[in-house]
């Protein structure tokens, strides 16, 4: 059958998305109410799923997925001084505002069969 090419997201590429574009919106966007901070967040983590999403790579996508809500836990808990945001403070605010699950959208398989072999 011959080896199965390997799919998974780069560990240095996902880092550079993390520290890049998603982790300044979070920072610049924490004031936002939640509602709006969520609709956006889930936008952006569906996008990346669409992209991303291929068979074989759930570990990276689920991993993925626990990094951002990791930042957006941290500019969350700078809006205030008062209150600590810990992580159950965190986990009910899930419930209340999901954001989407890491999915494979596309297999690998049927997307390297319709690929032509030059």
């Amino acid at each position: 059958m011959g080896s199965q090419p390997h799919l998974a997201t780069l560990a240095s590429s996902q880092n550079r998305v993390l520290r890049g574009s998603r982790a300044t919106w979070a920072a610049k966007r924490r004031h936002l109410p939640i509602p709006d901070q969520q609709k956006t967040l889930k936008q952006k983590l569906q996008g990346h799923y669409n992209y991303y999403g291929i068979t074989g790579n759930s570990k990276a996508l689920g991993s993925f997925l626990y990094m951002v809500i990791r930042l957006w836990k941290k500019w969350l808990g700078r809006r205030s001084q008062k209150a600590e945001f810990n992580w159950p403070v965190m986990e009910r605010l899930l419930k209340r505002y999901p954001l989407p699950r890491a999915i494979a959208k596309r297999s690998a398989l049927r997307w390297g069969a319709a690929t032509p072999v030059v």
